[in-house]
């Protein structure tokens, strides 16, 4: 009996070494969560903030690194707000990207420029800019960023999916204007991302655009 006791007794002190070990260390994504929800509700540097009440929602995509030595990233690409989300879908362009995003914050951010709750956080000078703005500002590798957004981002014009253009999304448009199966179902997409040559229809003429551009014929 005493041998069962000082079995339990162990295992009780080894998972509560776990569960402590595991409070103290932070995931790495959550590195900057303060940092962004203050920018977002523009908040001081030593305001407290409740981020449950304040219905916070981060996540992070992708860290930009100019080389491997950094421990700091160059940048974060990152959705998040505040307040509890309207519910209304978005679509927005951003370069040669478009997004969808099935709900809005309620945060005194993104700027009337754009409705997107994508941002790009630079740790280096706790600067925030939205997607659109990191856009503008031509930040390195950014196509790699917005991929990582997974479903909710497209390149313009990829039909295959796999988020470069090539001709397989030429071949991707042209079966599904034929009524074939592609590699994915575009619904929200089909006038985003299909209409590449933006005539607002999805037709053969998207996917001759497509090959004209590859070939480097620009009109």
């Amino acid at each position: 009996m005493k041998k069962i006791f000082c079995f339990v007794l162990a295992l009780v002190l080894c998972l509560s070494a776990v569960v402590t070990a595991g409070a103290i260390e932070l995931p790495e994504t959550d590195d900057y969560r303060m940092q962004v929800a203050r920018l977002i509700t523009m908040s001081e540097a030593d305001e407290e903030l409740d981020l449950f009440n304040l219905g916070y929602v981060y996540e992070e995509f992708y860290r930009h690194y100019s080389s491997e030595d950094e421990a700091v990233p160059d940048y974060v690409f990152v959705f998040a707000h505040t307040l509890a989300p309207l519910p209304l879908e978005l679509d927005e362009q951003v370069g040669d990207y478009y997004f969808h995003q099935t709900s809005i914050g309620g945060a005194s951010m993104p700027t009337p420029d754009t409705q997107l709750n994508y941002f790009v956080y630079v740790p280096a000078k706790n600067v925030l800019y939205t997607a659109l703005e990191a856009c503008d500002m031509g930040f390195e590798d950014l196509d790699k960023a917005f991929a990582s957004a997974g479903k909710d981002c497209a390149l313009m014009g990829d039909a295959h999916r796999d988020f470069e253009l090539n001709i397989k999304d030429a071949t991707a448009l042209q079966k599904y204007i034929a009524g074939m199966d592609v590699p994915w179902n575009c619904n929200v997409w089909k006038y985003y991302v299909f209409d590449y040559n933006g005539d607002e229809d999805v037709d053969i003429k998207d996917a001759t655009a497509i090959q004209k551009h590859l070939a480097g014929i620009e009109e």
